[in-house]
């Protein structure tokens, strides 16, 4: 159970997931959309899905890189978090050059 959003983690559990249950079950479609992607991948180089693809991987930067802009404005400045997000960040944009390249057909 991640601790984050100010809560108290002396609560029990339950309340803690009542109050983030939203955001826990937005974070398990954040992270299992890539892995469908990951599949559609293995199984598919069709041009549309390699567009779709490339937007996919977009979307995924930008939402890495608003990420990393809150964290460094984040108080206290968490080191670590922003390392984290910052090589998130720096793979996606790697992804986004390896993605535009598939979609185009380029090795």
């Amino acid at each position: 159970m991640p601790l984050f959003h100010g809560l108290d983690v002396t609560v029990s559990p339950a309340e803690n997931l009542a109050a983030i249950g939203g955001i826990i079950w937005l974070m398990l479609a954040f992270f299992l959309l890539p892995l469908v992607a990951i599949l559609g991948t293995a199984f598919t180089t069709a041009l549309p899905y390699r567009l779709l693809h490339f937007g996919f991987t977009i979307l995924y930067s930008v939402l890495n890189f608003f990420h990393l802009l809150a964290d460094i404005f984040e108080t206290p400045v968490l080191g670590y978090q922003i390392t984290l997000m910052g090589f998130l960040f720096a793979i996606g944009l790697w992804l986004n050059v390896v993605s535009w390249r598939w979609w185009h057909g380029r090795p």
